[in-house]
């Protein structure tokens, strides 16, 4: 009797282990040659404004034609993106964001976003199973970067992003999976 309590605490103990890693994972990634921000800020950092040309940006991962994930921008998709609204002009903006506009078609701008997500969930398998409570982690890096170019070189670099992504949320129902039932209740009087 001793051994068969035994036996069914240690597989009940083997089976919360492994219910634990039977919890969903999932992870987006935008495809780039880096895979932290630092990485891709370090590249971003070699550009230089006035030299670098579109030949050398392609070898720092900015290849929209022979890459991943690097949009084109026309004269006008930078002029939108730097004067958004009518509060701003472009005589506001930095010089070679005007020369770039009045350039035109001899103007590009590159958009390249770097970032990458692992969701996992964590905590009670049962309770997540039937939707009592997740609790759910969210863990990564987002790097973007806006290049100007006139007549195939660089004049102008921008850049924002978030080092280190971490996110928490726990949610609790409690009914569980039952929460997400419309009920509806239909009375009728003779």
């Amino acid at each position: 009797m001793k051994r068969s309590l035994t036996t069914a605490l240690v597989a009940l103990a083997l089976g919360s282990v492994a219910c634990e890693s039977a919890l969903p994972h999932q992870e987006t990634r935008v495809i780039s040659p880096w895979g932290s921000f630092e990485k891709a800020k370090a590249d971003y950092d070699r550009i230089e404004p006035g030299t670098t040309t579109a030949k050398e940006l392609a070898t720092l991962g900015y290849d929209p034609f022979g890459g991943e994930n690097v949009a084109v921008l026309t004269y006008m998709d930078v002029f939108e993106r730097f004067v958004p609204n009518a509060s701003m002009t472009l005589e506001q903006q930095d010089e070679e964001i005007q020369r770039c506009v009045n350039a035109r078609n001899r103007c590009l701008g590159y958009l390249r976003i770097a970032m990458e997500e692992q969701d996992r969930e964590y905590g009670n398998f049962w309770l997540n199973l039937f939707e009592f409570k997740t609790e759910t982690e969210v863990a990564g890096f987002e790097f973007e970067s806006t290049l100007v170019l006139i007549d195939d070189v660089v004049v102008y670099k921008l850049w924002e992003g978030h080092p280190a992504v971490l996110k928490r949320q726990s949610k609790t129902k409690p009914l569980g999976f039952l929460n997400d039932f419309d009920i509806k209740v239909g009375l009728s009087f003779p």
